[in-house]
């Protein structure tokens, strides 16, 4: 999950080229220019959606760059990947993660909300906006049974799979 560089992903096809079968490549959704454009920041109309594996990916490619030098925190593996698996290429599977919230969420992601209704707050104050924006978002436990599939599963090979859980809230919701 931590092969983020084009160093790192053929460091790791070295290491493990003879033992293992197989690489499970985790990445995210924000790859996509559509996420620079819904957050601003890339200028220009929204892209057609749904998205798919050949939507325009960002410009920018590493948009953490910044942040990555003083915490550990890995940039999105292009669609192509980053790095070059020549000879593993019949046998990567690449895992798209939503936004992960559960158990060990560095992020936080639901603490302001949590944090609100533990208060007891009449309200929980929204633009219409934020309220009508619906994320992909999903369980750890269920990323990790699928995460957990892949490895076990040679069927699946050369394949992209989006994960994220089945029904997908507004925030208002």
């Amino acid at each position: 999950m931590l092969a983020c560089t084009e160093q790192e992903g053929e460091t790791l096809v070295r290491m493990f080229k003879g033992i293992a079968h197989r690489v499970v490549a985790i990445s995210s959704g924000d790859v996509y220019r559509a996420y620079d454009r819904f957050r601003r920041a890339d200028p220009g109309p929204p892209d057609a959606v749904p998205l798919t594996e050949d939507s325009p990916l960002r410009d920018h490619l590493f948009p953490y760059r910044e942040r990555r030098k003083k915490e550990r925190i890995c940039p999105s593996i292009t669609r192509r990947f980053s790095w070059n698996a020549q000879s593993w290429a019949s046998q990567i599977y690449l895992l798209r993660l939503p936004m992960v919230y559960g158990t060990g969420d560095y992020q936080h992601r639901l603490f302001g909300y949590l944090k609100r209704m533990d208060d007891k707050r009449p309200a929980i104050l929204l633009s219409k906006g934020m309220a009508t924006w619906r994320g992909l978002r999903g369980c750890v436990e269920d990323m990790g049974k699928a995460i957990a599939l892949c490895v076990a599963n040679n069927q699946a090979a050369r394949r992209v799979y989006h994960l994220a859980d089945q029904e997908n809230l507004t925030e208002a919701e």
